[in-house]
């Protein structure tokens, strides 16, 4: 079982990264997650600064398959594994926000942007391999090789983001991880047996898991409060910006957290609550409760095929420290 910390996306803010960066290292956490987003820094430069002042602390690097080749994204994550001596992960992601993929161009549909990604996962674990030549609907190469190498480029991992069947149908074949937003246990479980069945067809394995909130405090009363203080700070105007987000986007998994925004229960399930899908464009469902109940809420997604989680904690600075303390130190003692 592995702990991911997401680290936030916070323009020109390095110092806050570098900062938590270095709690999560500390804390029990055993990678962190540098996202690809317009709004932020370059994933591979801020990657290679947190590189430079953690040791032993995994970097998991998210690339959106619309805005970059498969080749420079591999040379990238070579790099960056012989600059942290093969601490360096990569996170594909395929995105799903109209405005943002017009700005470089054609709006290509679902289907057309996960035909993408396969191809890119596929040149990708290829270029793992040796020199490549390759020729597709979106990529072609012709005997190329990516330079710098590692002795085994099998430390690396390469996880598929998403929730449609699409996403998990690439997953399936192609990626070593498969990662969702959380949901419902039930949900989780199904999307994960469709992966897992779909890799033992390629003759593959593959590992499964979620990004997920945690709202963890000494008692449930105290965890609750903290989540509905939360929600309550943020504002109206927020929560339009964010259904309005929402509704500008394909994604399977950003839909359904619209679906959330309508239940009148927001208690999923015990424990498991979807008040984030109001104001949150990422993750929708938090974990709430006690630090044994999150622990135990934690080992039921585990039964349901989780075998690591990317974590974000969403109501005060001091969270890393909360949960690498008294849940994640619990369950990897």
């Amino acid at each position: 079982m592995e702990f991911c910390w997401m680290l936030p996306v916070i323009p020109n803010k390095v110092e806050e990264c570098i900062r938590q960066s270095i709690l999560a290292e500390q804390n029990h956490f055993d990678s962190l997650l540098v996202s690809s987003l317009p709004k932020g820094l370059d994933p591979w430069v801020l990657a290679a600064s947190i590189g430079n002042l953690t040791e032993s602390i995994r970097l998991l690097v998210a690339q959106n398959t619309n805005f970059a080749h498969p080749f420079t994204t591999s040379k990238a994550l070579h790099s960056l594994n012989w600059m942290t001596n093969g601490r360096a992960d990569l996170n594909v992601v395929t995105g799903s926000f109209v405005p943002e993929l017009a700005k470089l161009g054609k709006i290509d549909n679902h289907a057309v942007r996960y035909r993408r990604t396969k191809e890119f996962v596929e040149v990708l674990q290829l270029l793992r391999l040796g020199p490549v030549t390759y020729r597709g609907e979106f990529y072609e190469l012709e005997n190329a090789e990516c330079v710098p190498r590692l002795p085994s480029d099998t430390s690396s991992r390469l996880y598929v983001a998403g929730s449609s069947e699409e996403a998990r149908n690439v997953a399936g074949t192609l990626s070593d991880r498969y990662v969702m937003y959380a949901h419902a246990i039930e949900t989780v479980a199904g999307h994960f047996q469709h992966v897992v069945q779909t890799a033992a067809r390629n003759g593959r394995t593959v590992q499964c898991g979620l990004f997920i909130d945690i709202i963890a405090r000494t008692t449930d009363a105290e965890a609750w409060e903290a989540a509905e203080r939360m929600l309550a700070a943020y504002s109206p105007a927020h929560r339009r910006m964010n259904k309005m987000f929402m509704l500008q986007s394909d994604s399977v998994g950003v839909k359904s957290h619209l679906a959330l925004q309508q239940l009148n229960n927001l208690v999923l399930q015990p424990h498991i609550w979807a008040g984030l899908s109001h104001v949150s464009d990422s993750v929708s469902v938090s974990i709430v409760g006690s630090y044994r109940n999150v622990a135990d809420t934690i080992m039921r997604y585990v039964e349901a095929g989780a075998s690591f989680f990317i974590i974000s904690g969403s109501p005060a600075q001091d969270e890393i420290q909360r949960i690498g303390q008294y849940v994640l130190s619990n369950l990897k003692s």
